[in-house]
């Protein structure tokens, strides 16, 4: 048997803790002294080798585990590991999966949603579900990753998916499916072959991340993205806003955005504050300017919707009416639940001004102990209080 094979084989069953001792990081260094030990150890017969049966890890695993500093900030592109997540969404349950394994995907990870409407379909408040509870599951267990869902109803065919030029590897939910992820795998391949790009290879989930936690008992309520008054069977609109801080992106942000992007095929104009608004805020040294802050939120919106016209701004005056408020043709608006009364308020000064009122999409709390308005909840300030023990401040 050549090496490979044999390579090929060990990696076919739960022998990892011992591989990943001797040779943490295996499919990029040589592992001829791990096949070695592992053969000593385990006393393979020669014959029995080439017989061991396919398991849950039929293809080759790399674990990548982020740098402390990734955490609090992007890594530049050249030190980037980018994951694409399959999740079936008749699996939503794997969620669980999913949160133990995000510290070993990277520093970005997109998640495609698979099995929803078709592809370019208007988005239904049903599918905006799986994205309150993709980012309830981040802020339990890595905030600030960079995850970025890629919706069938925003346009994300499986050809499309398998063409993203930054993507490195592929974890297939469920885990089991082994059959279905190397099918796609090859055809992911093949289309990224003609467009001259690098092939993905796929990643096996970790031994005790392998069933999903159907029985777990939430402590808190799950989030949830829902209307303020009645919303239309097919969310699709020309114009709709979008506002906040978006200081150091993390899950509720790209909760907020990402539902705001789902919902909008024409423009989205996005509100963000403005340093002098943040100036009185808790470690108000530690806040990213306004710039940064416009720039990374624009770029997470288009990778959600590549090429979407949004029309960022600052809002620097709390007690004048936004955009939304003045401008006829706006049709929506994304709120987060804490910040409902503002959108009433809103519609209050449409009403004043002849205009008929905006349908209000709410989205839900990540990281809460409660989805009312006083909730503690994963916050900016929260984040930057932290950087600031951490670092001594």
């Amino acid at each position: 048997m050549s090496r490979f094979s044999l390579i090929k084989s060990l990696l076919r069953v739960p022998y990892f803790p011992t591989l990943r001792k001797i040779c943490p990081h295996h499919p990029s260094r040589n592992l001829s002294p791990a096949v070695d030990r592992l053969k000593k150890e385990y006393s393979f017969p020669r014959t029995n080798i080439a017989t061991i049966s396919r398991s849950w890890t039929s293809f080759p695993q790399r674990r990548v585990v982020r740098s402390p500093a990734s955490q609090f900030g992007t890594p530049t592109a050249a030190a980037m590991t980018v994951t694409l997540v399959v999740l079936n969404a008749r699996q939503i349950h794997f969620l669980s999966v999913f949160e133990k394994e995000l510290s070993y995907l990277g520093e970005r990870v997109y998640v495609w949603v698979n099995g929803e409407e078709n592809a370019s379909e208007s988005c239904k408040l049903a599918s905006l579900q799986h994205l309150a509870l993709i980012y309830e599951a981040v802020s339990r267990s890595s905030p600030q990753l960079d995850v970025v869902p890629l919706l069938p109803c925003v346009g994300w065919s499986r050809e499309r998916v398998s063409q993203l030029p930054d993507v490195e590897q592929m974890l297939w939910l469920p885990p089991k499916e082994a059959d279905k992820a190397e099918s796609f795998l090859s055809l992911a391949n093949s289309l990224r072959s003609q467009q001259g790009l690098a092939a993905l290879r796929l990643v096996a989930p970790a031994e005790g991340s392998l069933e999903p936690d159907k029985t777990a008992h939430m402590p808190h309520p799950r989030p949830v993205i829902e209307g303020l008054g009645p919303l239309p069977g097919k969310l699709e609109y020309s114009h709709a806003a979008v506002g906040g801080t978006f200081d150091s992106l993390h899950a509720g942000h790209r909760l907020l955005l990402s539902a705001a992007a789902a919902v909008t095929r024409g423009t989205l104009w996005l509100g963000i504050a403005s340093d002098a608004l943040l100036a009185n805020k808790g470690n108000a040294d530690l806040l990213q300017r306004y710039a940064e802050r416009e720039a990374n939120a624009v770029e997470f919106l288009r990778r959600v919707r590549p090429g979407m016209d949004v029309r960022p701004g600052p809002l620097t005056d709390p007690s004048e009416p936004p955009l939304a408020a003045t401008m006829r043709e706006m049709e929506a608006l994304v709120v987060s639940r804490e910040t409902t009364g503002g959108a009433e308020w809103i519609n209050g000064h449409r009403r004043t001004r002849g205009f008929g009122p905006l349908d209000v999409l709410v989205v839900g709390l990540v990281g809460a102990d409660g989805q009312d308005a006083g909730s503690a909840k994963l916050s900016s300030s929260g984040l930057r209080a932290k950087r600031a023990a951490s670092s001594g401040g």
